[in-house]
């Protein structure tokens, strides 16, 4: 038993010193798009119509609140409106002039016209049922695969109690040792997949490998 423990510890140890063959891909987060337009809400008592929000005369406080040059764009859905600043700025600047029109006294709100981009989700047929990949209180992934799908030449040791065959793992499990059994045997492989399925749950590593150990019945 004490030969079988040490055994297991070594393996672990082994799997976790094995060097990564290449860096995550690095995404430029939504929120880091540069933008050049503002939306901004005024109070329901102070500027009441497009023509008030558009004249010479309240674009010309606007700006000088701002510090930038803003010119009127368009109006919007829920009685705001788009500005528009002389040129594409870095969010965190965008944001500063939003909050300097957010003090005016007819203003509500004010805010940087993110530039919002689609996430890649899986085409698992079933994945709006598996809420703990992509809702408030689940482990975010889609914003982390909108960073990196995974690479298939790192391998992830999955340690566990065996697994039955699956589609989603055919072409990822790459061996592993029985523990238990004390012979070679592919064993569990909760941890990769092929294509951008979720069908096996724990599959969110897209393109890795899995090498498994099977260490508890």
């Amino acid at each position: 038993m004490k030969a079988k423990a040490s055994i297991i510890r070594l393996f672990i140890i082994f799997i976790l010193l094995l060097p990564s063959q290449s860096p995550i891909l690095q995404a430029q987060s939504t929120q880091d798009v540069p933008v050049d337009q503002i939306i901004i809400k005024y109070h329901d008592d102070q500027v009441t119509t497009i023509a008030q929000a558009a004249e010479v005369t309240q674009m010309a406080r606007l700006s000088a609140q701002a510090g930038v040059a803003l010119t009127y764009f368009r109006s919007m859905s829920g009685d705001a409106h788009v500005l528009r600043l002389p040129a594409r700025m870095p969010v965190a600047e965008v944001e500063r002039i939003a909050a300097r029109l957010s003090a005016l006294p007819e203003v509500a709100y004010a805010e940087p016209d993110y530039i919002m981009q689609p996430m890649l989700v899986p085409n698992d047929p079933q994945y709006s049922n598996q809420w703990h990949y992509y809702e408030a209180y689940g482990i975010n992934l889609p914003q982390a695969w909108d960073i990196s799908t995974g690479n298939p030449n790192i391998v992830v040791a999955v340690i566990d109690t065996g697994h039955r065959p699956h589609v989603d793992l055919a072409s990822r499990i790459i061996g592993g040792y029985d523990f238990i059994s004390t012979h070679l045997s592919p064993t569990t492989g909760m941890a990769a997949t092929q294509t951008r399925r979720t069908l096996v749950t724990g599959s969110h590593p897209l393109r890795t490998r899995a090498v498994t150990s099977r260490v508890v019945r």
